[in-house]
């Protein structure tokens, strides 16, 4: 069985507003071991993406890319769009900060139930990469939302501003 990746949330004590991302690794014996920290995110971003990593539905998350983009320290910001297509998601997530200043980017796709996976993922990444600097450390998360109605959800948190 090889080792799984947790993503836990932690309140900052200076604000009401943002939280801490630590991910973790989790062996075969259930033990954790603290692998990267993120800069503070606000709450939305948080909770946003904890939920991949918990839950019924929770997804496999690649420790090591997630460690690179987690440890880029710098200002974050957060961008969320749902269209039903997903280029426009896409775009939409993009336009909403300044991402050729972000150092590091975790997008999270969230598709619902009945997309074509392989054209919604391109159409979402021959977006997101072209409007990232060439070097930007960068993860991308698929999961599936049966509460999207033939839409597709973009989530972008941009690390290292």
């Amino acid at each position: 069985m090889t080792d799984k990746g947790i993503i836990r949330v932690v309140k900052c004590p200076w604000s009401r507003n943002l939280a801490l991302l630590r991910l973790f690794r989790v062996n075969c014996f259930d033990e954790e071991t603290l692998v990267a920290t993120s800069s503070p995110v606000t709450k939305v971003a948080a909770a946003a993406i904890a939920q991949l990593s918990a839950g019924p539905l929770a997804v496999k998350l690649d420790v090591e890319a997630l460690a690179a983009v987690l440890g880029t320290p710098g200002k974050t910001a957060w961008a969320s769009f749902t269209a039903h297509e997903p280029s426009v998601a896409a775009l939409k997530a993009c336009l909403q900060h300044d991402v050729r200043r972000a150092r590091a980017a975790l997008g999270v796709i969230t598709l619902s139930m009945d997309s074509n996976i392989v054209n919604d993922v391109r159409a979402v990444l021959d977006v997101v990469h072209p409007q990232l600097m060439l070097g930007t450390v960068t993860a991308f998360v698929t999961t599936f939302d049966a509460q999207l109605n033939d839409e597709v959800k973009v989530e972008l948190l941009l690390l290292g501003m």
